[in-house]
Order: C-alpha cells, then sequence, then structure tokens
C-alpha cells in the first residue's frame, strides 16, 4: 500500500508563518518528501479547496498526487510488490522533483507563462538551456549547483565562444531562479553557490547609424528584387520615426492607440504610458500597411489567436531579415531593430536636443532612469524633439 499525500513541512517554517508545502509518500513505511514551489499557512492549508485565491495551488497539488499514482501502477507492472518508497519517489524527482534545479525552473517557467511574463519565461528557458548543455542533459540537483560549479559553467561558456555579458547574463537568471527557491525554503543560504559572487556587465558600443547611412536605408527600394525584406526595413523606420519604438511594441500597436495626431500606447516590457505625436513620415507607414478586418497597426502579429506567440514567432523571422537588409547595404555592423533606437537619441543629442528629452526615449543609463524621466517629461517638448530629428533626416515634418 502507498501513500501519497500533500501536507505542511512544519520543520522549515518561514517568518511570515507559513510553511513549504510537500508531497508525502509513504510505502513500507518508509517516508519520503516531495517539496513544490508554495508556502502556506496552517490556515490557507486547512481551506485548500474552498479559497479561490490559492485554487492554482490546489490543482498543482493534484496533478503531482495524479503523476505520482501514475508512477506507482507503472513500477508496479515492472517490479510487482518489490518496487520502494525510493524507486517511486526517484523515478518521479528525475521528471519534476523541485529540488532538482531544471524542474523548479520548469515549474517557475509555467507560471510566468500564465500569467503573461513570457520575457522573463524566455531568459530562464535560455540559461536553463545553457546549464544543461554543460552537465551534458543530466539532472542536476540544487545540492550540486555549487560555487565550483557556476565558475567551471562560466569557463564553458567562454570556451564557446559566448560574449562576456552573454555569460553573465545567463549567470544572473539562474540565480534569480535559485533566489525564489531559497525564499519557498527549497534550498538553504548556507548552500548559496552565488553568495560571495558578483557579476557585471561589459559596457558595450552602442550602434547608431550616421544621418547619411539612414538616409541611403530610406530611400534604397528593395521591391523589385528584395521584397523580402520590404516589412523589416520599414519596422526599422517605424520605430525611428515614432522616437525609438521597440520591435516588441511594434507589434502590438493597435488602432485604439492612436488619438488624433498622436500614438498613446504602454511599453510592454515596463507598462509606461508613452505619448508620442505621429509625423509623416509614420503616418504613412500605417496607411501602407492598413487592414481594415485587424485591430493591429502592423500585420505581425494578424492571424494569431496567442499575441505572446505571434511576437516570438515575428522576432525570429523579421531579425534575420533586418540583418539583411544591413548586408544588402553593406554595413559593417550587424543592423538589429535596436539599431533604429540609438540612431534616434544619437540624432536628436546632435541636433541640440536636451539630454533629458533623449533619455526620455531611450535612457541612457537604466530603465530605472527612464521611468524617472518620462513620468515627468512635457509631451510638447518631446514632440519637438522628434520633428527635428525627422525634418533633418527626411525633411518632412506633419
Amino acid at each position: 500500500m502507498t501513500s501519497i499525500t500533500p501536507r505542511l513541512n512544519s520543520s522549515h517554517p518561514r517568518k511570515n508563518g507559513r510553511y513549504p508545502v510537500v508531497i508525502q509518500v509513504i510505502r513500507h513505511r518508509v517516508k519520503r518528501e516531495i517539496f513544490t514551489p508554495y508556502c502556506l499557512s496552517e490556515a490557507e492549508f486547512k481551506n485548500l479547496d474552498s479559497l479561490s485565491e490559492i485554487e492554482v495551488v490546489s490543482l498543482y497539488l493534484d496533478k503531482i498526487c495524479r503523476e505520482l499514482a501514475l508512477i506507482g501502477y507503472a513500477l508496479h507492472r515492472e517490479k510487482g510488490e518489490v518496487y520502494t518508497c525510493a524507486d517511486l519517489v526517484d523515478t518521479y524527482r528525475g521528471r519534476t522533483d523541485m529540488r532538482q534545479l531544471f524542474a523548479y525552473a520548469d515549474s517557475l517557467v509555467s507560471k510566468l507563462q500564465s500569467t503573461g511574463h513570457s520575457g522573463t519565461a524566455s531568459n530562464y528557458c535560455n540559461a536553463c538551456r545553457a546549464l544543461e548543455r554543460f552537465v551534458g542533459g543530466r539532472v542536476l540537483a540544487f545540492s550540486d549547483f555549487t560555487a565550483q560549479c557556476v565558475d567551471d559553467f562560466m569557463d564553458f561558456l567562454r570556451a564557446r565562444g559566448n560574449c562576456e555579458n552573454t555569460a553573465v547574463c545567463y549567470l544572473k537568471q539562474l540565480r534569480a531562479i535559485y533566489n525564489k527557491a531559497l525564499r519557498v525554503g527549497i534550498v538553504k543560504e548556507d548552500l548559496n553557490p552565488f553568495r560571495n559572487q558578483s557579476f557585471h556587465c561589459v559596457p558595450t558600443r552602442k550602434r547608431a547609424l550616421p544621418l547619411k547611412e539612414l538616409q541611403r536605408l530610406i530611400k534604397t527600394d528593395f521591391r523589385r528584387e528584395h521584397r523580402d525584406v520590404c516589412l523589416a526595413r520599414d519596422l526599422f523606420l517605424a520605430s525611428f520615426y515614432g522616437c525609438g519604438i521597440p520591435f516588441t511594441d511594434l507589434c502590438r500597436l493597435r488602432k485604439e492607440h492612436i488619438e488624433g495626431n498622436f500614438l498613446c500606447y504602454k511599453r510592454h516590457k515596463t507598462h509606461q504610458l508613452l505619448r508620442v505625436r505621429i509625423e509623416k513620415p509614420l503616418r504613412e507607414l500605417f496607411a501602407r500597411y492598413a487592414d481594415p478586418h485587424s485591430p493591429y497597426l502592423f500585420p505581425m502579429l494578424r492571424g494569431f489567436t496567442d499575441e505572446d506567440r505571434g511576437y516570438h514567432s515575428a522576432k525570429d523571422r523579421l531579425s534575420k531579415r533586418i540583418r539583411r537588409v544591413g548586408e544588402l547595404l553593406g554595413m559593417t555592423f550587424s543592423l538589429t531593430f535596436h539599431v533604429a533606437r540609438h540612431t534616434w537619441a544619437t540624432l536628436a543629442h546632435n541636433a541640440g536636443i536636451e539630454l533629458s528629452v533623449v533619455s526620455s526615449c531611450l535612457g541612457h543609463t537604466s530603465e530605472k532612469t527612464t521611468r524617472i524621466y518620462l513620468a515627468e517629461m512635457d509631451t510638447k517638448k518631446l514632440a519637438r524633439a522628434n520633428c527635428v530629428v525627422l525634418k533633418m533626416v527626411t525633411g518632412k515634418g506633419k
């Protein structure tokens, strides 16, 4: 007989009065525990089935218990009554135990995706995939993820040719995953491999197109021989014409975001409200891609019911095509959509526009600084700045 029961682990109390939720497995009088990513108070646990705000926990626990039961049936068919509690738990842990780093990361990714945080979920996935390559695809327990393992992983990334900032980014994501595991009691602080380590990105040279190169990009007609890159080029220009609109926001722009002569939208990344006057070049691009049957101003998400899925599909496809545009024009560095943001900021600064206005569009130091400036910036100043830049480049204003 096998007992599979959710319970609170009272030996690991949290400061807020909650306890880690575990699945207790008992077979042949041997007891094992499987940690979950949740902590609850005794009152919350007793009312697990009646409190709507923790319904997700109840569903998760039911799912784990069903999986354990299915593993038990499979082991019984394979080994008969002789299979042990360790056989059951170890088989499960090899797949989904929260004490395994990759299993815990998977649970975080699922929750992030379900709550609309696809960017963070993608960052976690990329870091874990790199770590999986390092360990050769084997299961990695948190207890095996030591400071020495972190150092060896960093050396592995450098040896594979990853740049320093990519390696640092991966380690920061893994540290975030580890810190979440710390907060729910899956691991202990004295085992933290990041405790005495710090990681810093190396400053990189910001790419920006010189004025003549930008004008050449605008004037080149790709429609005859390279129609496949036309949309990518136009999106680059739309970003530039809109004070450096990020690609993720371009994809999600809707007709409802146009309010008279202004484009009013929230940054997908920061939820900061932006208000940009629509100058003539940007209005022409909206007209070029207009579709009366779609709510979107540009075509990237048309036909997709899932915005995030459509965005990632468009990003992969169009990132390659904008690089192709750079190659066709003989540029010496890789052209990306982010270059449009830096180009606008550089030309604006060179035109004598005050740094605070430029910072409100791009943020030269950090996203936090950008948000501070945006909260205080006069919309008219921002509109005048964009008008100056566009007249300098295209000769067109309103």
